[in-house]
């Protein structure tokens, strides 16, 4: 006869995860309202130390916080130009001394941070290369 494995026991649900949920019920978020007082909670979690019960109260709430924000209130993918304005504020980087050090001309790179060109293949892989950053970050979401 073949042996019945049991699934485990869930762990005990320590009082303070309790006690939060209590004071700020883990629900689904309906509204910008509810997400305001969703943050006001995180931020006050986050300005402490927390226990095992607090910390699992802590992840739940940021899932549900995330869930509602992706939804409501999407971020749009950054376009190459603003990728690439970045990684050149970060660093201080004039169009000139990016176009001598990653090898593409500075026309290019002036009509990709104007919009009126893209990047190719062969250009994401030398500004990815000169950044040291993948070249993922230059190519929009799908």
């Amino acid at each position: 006869m073949p042996t019945r494995t049991r699934s485990p026991r869930p762990r005990p649900v320590p009082k303070s995860y309790l006690t939060l949920n209590a004071a700020f019920p883990l629900r689904a978020i309906r509204s910008d309202e509810e997400l305001a007082a969703a943050l006001d909670v995180v931020g006050e979690l986050m300005r402490r130390e927390l226990d095992e019960g607090e910390t699992d109260y802590l992840d739940v709430l940021v899932d549900i916080v995330h869930k509602y924000e992706s939804a409501a209130h999407p971020i749009p993918d950054a376009t190459e130009a603003d990728v690439l304005r970045l990684l050149m504020a970060e660093r201080a980087l004039s169009q000139p001394a990016l176009a001598k050090g990653a090898g593409i001309a500075q026309s290019t790179i002036s009509a990709v941070l104007t919009g009126t060109r893209t990047l190719t293949k062969e250009h994401v892989v030398k500004l990815a290369a000169y950044f040291k950053v993948s070249p993922a970050v230059f190519l929009p979401k799908l």
